[in-house]
């Protein structure tokens, strides 16, 4: 038997800890910092309830997916209230529902006495950790660095995320087309067009040359 199998006697254990609602199941036992349950299911080694939930009532969690919850309440182990998914999956779910920690929301501004400034920065009040000359990590091991043809961008250009496929693109290829046919046309400005679609006159001019959107 798996050494972290759940067992009969721990499945009594498991199911004791649940307070079970008209809707979710929630789990009374230990939470962690995160507020996720978790249950012992063997010595100094713990697994969080949904998943333990899951495992037992459907089955096996595949290698890169991870148990999710369709009701957002993090110590619900019912399973008809979990599903399966990447971690991607779950990071835009939680942007979508406006659960992610940023804007007003991000710790650093709601607890801005906590950053540390100044002379409280770790460079200042432990100057000998930071690696500097010799020290710093490319100095000191510079065969590490990529150089040319064996950079990333050169080794695997297929990984490169081009166009619409790049999260800080501010066109997709429709637009890029139709502002170089403007142009080429002759009867409006780069300065125009960086008005007209929101963008820096360098952007437009890197679009129209090509220096840009290469790849169409």
């Amino acid at each position: 038997m798996h050494p972290h199998t759940i067992t009969q006697p721990q499945e009594l254990k498991f199911w004791s800890r649940v307070n079970k609602t008209e809707t979710c199941w929630l789990w009374t036992g230990r939470l962690n910092p995160d507020g996720y349950g978790e249950f012992y299911v063997g010595p100094k080694r713990s697994k969080r309830a949904h998943k333990i939930s899951y495992q037992m009532s459907r089955g096996p969690v595949p290698k890169g997916l991870n148990v999710l919850h369709k009701c957002d309440v993090r110590n619900c182990v019912n399973p008809s209230h979990l599903f399966l998914g990447t971690q991607a999956a779950n990071m835009r779910d939680m942007v979508l529902k406006g659960r992610s920690l940023s804007g007003d929301r991000h710790p650093m501004r709601l607890h801005p006495e906590r950053r540390a400034r100044g002379a409280d920065n770790g460079a200042h009040t432990r100057p000998e950790r930071r690696p500097r000359g010799d020290r710093q990590g490319l100095r000191k091991h510079p065969e590490a660095r990529a150089y040319g043809a064996r950079n990333g961008q050169h080794t695997h250009p297929e990984c490169r995320a081009r166009g619409e496929r790049n999260g800080a693109a501010k066109l997709n290829a429709a637009l890029v087309l139709e502002i170089r046919r403007r142009f080429e046309a002759g009867d409006v400005s780069q300065r125009q067009l960086a008005l007209e679609y929101g963008l820096t006159p360098m952007c437009v001019l890197r679009v129209i040359h090509r220096r840009t959107w290469q790849h169409i």
